[in-house]
């Protein structure tokens, strides 16, 4: 029997079983997670230095990794994230995707992830098939609104990065927001298209 049948035949016992399951599977995995991102970017990532990269205090990145603390905010999580340059996606999913990512674990090099720094988007678009590709081409190619908000910001002189401000302050900071809000609806319907391709 194979590791994903067991675990579905003790999924298929009671609804009790899976709420515990997957309680302890969040309660256990996120903190390994965090000590292996750690451990991942080397030995002078303590958890001070985890700490103050995220703007938190090192008892709160402590109780973080932390197995039987089992309180994380979902703002901790987030924070902790951007502490490692990465992002942190809280989201729900069926027990047949957990149940394969769960056994799918074999050690800890299934649980790092790479800083933006680290990650290549070109070997992540070389390593797509010929329909993902076509589809981030087109995506790539067409006018975005953040973009477009990008494009008149560098005409005004205001700069190209996200984070760039005008002399106002706020205008521009206010529009990307609004962008990445329309952004995320595009990204609902492409994931839609993704499935049912």
């Amino acid at each position: 029997m194979s590791a994903l049948s067991s675990l579905w035949e003790k999924l298929s016992r009671s609804k009790e079983y899976r709420e515990s399951f997957a309680a302890s599977v969040a309660k256990r995995i996120i903190p390994l997670q965090i000590r292996i991102l750690r451990k991942q970017r080397g030995p002078e990532w303590s958890q001070a230095r985890l700490a103050k990269e995220s703007k938190l205090t090192q008892g709160v990145v402590s109780r973080a990794e932390d197995p039987d603390y089992g309180n994380l905010t979902l703002n901790t999580l987030v924070r902790i994230a951007a502490g490692f340059d990465c992002a942190f996606i809280g989201r729900f999913a069926p027990f047949s995707e957990v149940g394969m990512w769960y056994t799918k674990l074999s050690d800890e090099r299934s649980l790092e992830v790479p800083s933006f720094e680290e990650e290549s988007f070109e070997e992540e678009l070389a390593k797509a098939t010929p329909a993902q590709k076509a589809r981030h081409t087109r995506r790539v190619r067409s006018s975005s609104p953040l973009k477009r908000q990008t494009q008149r910001a560098r005409s005004h002189g205001r700069g190209a990065r996200h984070g760039s401000r005008n002399p106002s302050g706020q205008e521009l900071n206010k529009n990307i927001g609004s962008s990445v809000n329309l952004t995320a609806n595009g990204v609902e319907s492409r994931i839609v298209e993704t499935l049912s391709a």
